[in-house]
């Protein structure tokens, strides 16, 4: 392949990532700094890209050139992104998951798809009280930072600015189209994490327990009403519905947390590694391939919103009684 066609391949890929009411060369323009004739110089192949220039696309647009080089169908290459305190902390994680939702409703076309092992993220964020315990339990008990180490859970821990960011995050969501498949063991993860809290010490307080199970209850409670709607709502009480809400419940334990997005012409897998850490690609082998997986789950999985009134409140009464459960053991 020449250098002209490599160029040209490159260039096409980071298209494929701009919104289709959005101009390429105005976007490419404007993140190389250069002036739409040189964009478009660029385009033709008439000036070769820098190393720099490159770089930046890729750094804006989330590609990766070993995609582009793989010389096997059997290569993927991922991006990946790995929580720690210096380069890559929880407020970086938050504001990486932010800006990604903000890219996807960006395009006129578009749906999240998430296989869910662990209750997704953004629900959680909508509960201040549970959003605090879940960054608090990863930062000392998953990703182990210092300073953590010797603190019981307070609500104090967590800055105003995280705090912030997940109530960001959850408001973005709202407004995605997406599709969720949960187990009836979905909703275990936390509950076991709180549990674990309070039975270690973490969770110093009865109060504080209970307080956090009865807001995973409401947490339940507000997505069995979007399930009924069909259709997600922003956190104040009389918001109108926004996103649409697909959600299906699959009898057998899904083993991992995969997140599949659809923004027109392309599709993007996030993989979870070691619990938070983000594996990426775009490969579309991979993509396809986990398209494929999942409309499998889908189809052999039980739709309980919008439809299906039976089911669903039989599914989410179990995930209450498991709370209650939990709550008796206090």
């Amino acid at each position: 392949m020449s250098e002209i066609e490599l160029q040209q391949r490159f260039l096409n890929e980071v298209k494929d990532k701009i919104p289709d009411h959005q101009s390429f060369v105005d976007e490419l323009a404007h993140t190389l700094q250069i002036s739409t004739d040189s964009a478009y110089r660029r385009i033709r192949g008439q000036t070769t890209l820098s190393f720099g220039e490159i770089q930046r696309l890729c750094n804006a647009f989330g590609i990766s050139l070993d995609a582009l080089f793989a010389s096997s169908a059997e290569t993927v290459s991922f991006n990946y992104r790995c929580l720690d305190a210096q380069s890559f902390s929880i407020e970086s994680y938050l504001m990486s998951i932010w800006d990604n939702l903000k890219t996807i409703n960006r395009f006129s076309t578009k749906e999240l798809i998430y296989s869910a092992k662990d209750i997704p993220i953004f629900h959680l964020f909508l509960t201040p009280e549970v959003a605090a315990y879940k960054l608090y339990f990863w930062s000392r008990n998953i990703l182990r930072f210092p300073e953590y180490k010797d603190q019981s859970f307070s609500m104090d821990l967590l800055s105003p600015r995280i705090m912030e960011l997940a109530s960001n995050i959850y408001n973005e969501y709202s407004f995605t189209p997406s599709t969720e498949i949960w187990s009836g063991e979905t909703v275990n993860v936390t509950l076991k994490q709180i549990e674990f809290g309070w039975q270690s010490g973490l969770i110093t307080s009865k109060d504080h327990v209970l307080m956090l199970y009865q807001k995973m209850k409401e947490v339940l409670d507000f997505l069995n009403k979007c399930a009924n709607e069909g259709a997600k709502f922003g956190a104040s009480e009389n918001s109108q519905s926004r996103g649409v809400f697909n959600m299906y419940h699959n009898e057998v334990t899904i083993a991992d947390n995969t997140i599949f997005f659809i923004m027109e012409n392309t599709k993007v897998v996030h993989i979870n590694h070691s619990v938070l850490n983000i594996l990426t690609t775009t490969n579309p082998t991979f993509c396809e391939k986990t398209h494929e997986m999942i409309d499998h789950i889908i189809s052999n999985s039980t739709p309980i919103s919008k439809v299906n009134e039976k089911g669903r409140n039989i599914f989410f009464r179990e995930m209450h009684q498991k709370v209650d459960d939990l709550i008796a053991r206090i």
